[in-house]
Order: C-alpha cells, then sequence, then structure tokens
C-alpha cells in the first residue's frame, strides 16, 4: 500500500485523547514512506483546527493531509447546484464559513428569506423551533443536504456523542424524502484526496470503525477496507454485502499486526 486513509473520532483518537498504538503506527508508516491521510465526516471543525489539535494530543498531521466536511461543504454545494446559492446552516461557525467562503450567500437560519439549500451539520443548538423552520422551508422549494449521515460518534470515555445523521433523519421523517450526505459513505471525500494526490485507489486502505461510512464509503470507493470494530462487537461485516479486507479491535492491534 502506497497511502492509507484514516478516520479520525473512533480511531484515531475519542475526544481529546489519542487512541493506543494510533502515534506509533503513523510513525512507522511515514517511515517506510506511505502517505498518510484523514478523512473525517466532521462538519464542526476546519483541517487546520484539526491539525492543530491532534498536535496537541501528540499526533503529527499537516492541514493538507485532512479532509472534513466542514472544508468542502461550499465547494459540493457549488458542484452539485452549479454556481452560488442562497443558503442557510445549521450548523457550525466553521461550516457557514465554508458557505460563504466559496460565494455563497448565507442567509440566518430563522430568516423568513427563502432559501435555495439548508445545509444540515452537527448542530448542537439543534432544536424544535428549528426542525420546523426547515421543514416548512422544504415546503417552500429548499433543498436539503447533509454534511454526513452518522447518527453518532465515540467521544472520550466511550461517551456517545450525537451527529449530524441524527438531525436529518428526523428531517427525513417530516418530509417524507431521503436526504443526501456530502459526507462517508458518498463517494465525495474519498474522490478528493485521490484526485488531489493522484492516488491509485488499488494502493490505499481505508481504516476507520464505522462500518456504515467508512467500510461502505471505502469499498465503494476501490480502497482496500481495515475495520476497527472495538465499539461494534455484534456488527455483521457482512452487512450489505460488504466484507471488509481485515477486522482489527483497534489501533493497538492493528499496530502489532502491522509490526510482525
Amino acid at each position: 500500500m502506497k497511502a492509507f486513509l484514516f478516520d479520525l473520532d473512533g480511531c484515531i483518537y475519542y475526544g481529546d485523547t489519542p487512541a493506543a498504538g494510533a502515534k506509533e503506527l503513523l510513525e512507522l508508516l511515514r517511515h517506510e514512506g506511505k502517505r498518510c491521510f484523514f478523512v473525517t465526516n466532521n462538519s464542526t471543525q476546519t483541517a487546520k483546527e484539526i491539525a492543530s489539535k491532534m498536535s496537541r494530543i501528540g499526533i503529527q498531521a499537516e492541514p493538507d493531509e485532512i479532509v472534513t466536511v466542514t472544508d468542502n461543504a461550499g465547494h459540493y454545494l457549488k458542484g452539485k447546484f452549479g454556481g452560488c446559492v442562497k443558503v442557510k446552516v445549521a450548523g457550525s461557525e466553521a461550516l457557514q464559513s465554508s458557505v460563504l467562503g466559496v460565494g455563497h450567500e448565507l442567509i440566518p437560519i430563522d430568516s423568513p428569506a427563502p432559501a435555495d439549500v439548508i445545509l444540515v451539520g452537527r448542530d448542537v443548538t439543534f432544536d424544535y423551533d428549528k426542525l420546523q423552520m426547515i421543514v416548512n422551508d422544504v415546503h417552500r422549494g429548499a433543498k436539503v443536504v447533509g454534511a454526513n449521515c452518522d447518527s453518532h460518534h465515540v467521544g472520550t470515555g466511550g461517551k456517545i456523542i450525537p451527529e449530524t445523521g441524527s438531525l436529518t433523519a428526523a428531517i427525513e421523517t417530516m418530509i417524507g424524502l431521503k436526504i443526501e450526505h456530502i459526507g462517508k459513505p458518498s463517494p465525495y471525500l474519498f474522490q478528493s484526496v485521490l484526485n488531489r494526490y493522484g492516488l491509485d485507489p488499488d494502493h490505499c486502505i481505508m481504516v476507520g470503525d464505522n462500518f456504515m461510512t467508512d467500510m461502505a464509503g471505502g469499498v465503494q470507493a476501490g480502497l482496500r477496507t481495515v475495520w476497527i470494530n472495538e465499539h461494534n462487537p455484534y456488527l455483521r461485516e457482512d452487512m450489505l454485502g460488504i466484507f471488509p479486507d481485515y477486522i482489527v479491535k483497534n489501533m493497538e492491534q492493528l499496530l502489532n499486526i502491522y509490526t510482525k
């Protein structure tokens, strides 16, 4: 393998706690000349912010090695809807900046003005009123795009953190339509890495803990896959007809296997 693509939450770290073996594995791979990238459905932080966080917990990564939904959301909307559009964002300031950064018009989520698109990310202030506003905007013609379909991610100490997919599921229930998402398992982020660095998917491997995003997305992108299943011990590896190439409990076990 020439390049490794890693998920972050639940794989490289848990909240602010680095995963055992992650730092050592990354150092070993880089020493052997392998490229290491980080593909994350994070919609609250930019690559620069994540790189700074990783440095604080002792794991080195350059911002250009990190591919986030946050940084790519504005470009995705431009490619999807053709040019600049009017956008309402239920999500972080960083996600809003991504929309503004490529020339879209940002409309406050609670504005009565109509929007072309409503972008939903991990929104810690999401509530009943916001759900009602979004659904009524959809009935007026707005399209909804989710940052990612993860229902949750694992934080420090195994704490379960609600994610964007939980919010878009509520919207889907009310509008009766399936919402398209930017992040994994959609091919968009994978293709961003492969195209930017001219990588052959046959020579890349995806390592992640979320079967439905990391494994499904990696397989669909033509990558080989390693499933970290510490928090999903009862999930069948043949779900959706997808079979990871390797299954390990955690990053420490992967390091031990790699060094044998």
